[in-house]
């Protein structure tokens, strides 16, 4: 479900009190070398209270509360995928990323997944050897 927020304010008090109505956001920030998706403040799941406060309480993404609970997912892979450009094999790019400006470039289970961190407002960064979307240097404290 994608909502419409009016405000700032409105995206927070919905961030805040999701779980309280069965929803779950679909792809948090700095999650995407693990969702594959850019950070979507406006995309939640309904997933059911109890799915929700479990996946809140330990800061997951949707994703990894399939991987706690296998016996609840059915999910395929980039094999499923019908476009030529999801299947691409990683190359020389590995799970920890490289940054291409500020695309993030990543294997992720076996294939080639891009995301351009600056669709969110973020920056493609390098800490230590691992590449991920982060904010903007000068809006960290």
């Amino acid at each position: 479900m994608d909502f419409r927020y009016e405000t700032d304010s409105d995206a927070q008090w919905l961030a805040l009190r999701a779980r309280e109505f069965g929803f779950a956001l679909s792809y948090p920030n700095h999650k995407q070398k693990l969702t594959g998706f850019r950070y979507e403040p406006w995309h939640f799941r309904f997933v059911g209270s109890d799915t929700a406060r479990e996946i809140a309480d330990n800061g997951w993404a949707i994703e990894e509360y399939f991987r706690a609970h296998p016996d609840r997912a059915r999910s395929g892979n980039c094999e499923d995928c019908p476009h030529l450009s999801s299947r691409a094999t990683c190359g020389d790019i590995g799970e920890l990323g490289r940054c291409d400006g500020t695309v993030l470039s990543f294997c992720l289970e076996g294939f080639l997944a891009n995301v351009d961190c600056s669709t969110s407002g973020l920056e493609c960064t390098v800490d230590g050897e691992s590449a991920d979307c982060q904010p903007p240097v000068s809006s960290n404290p």
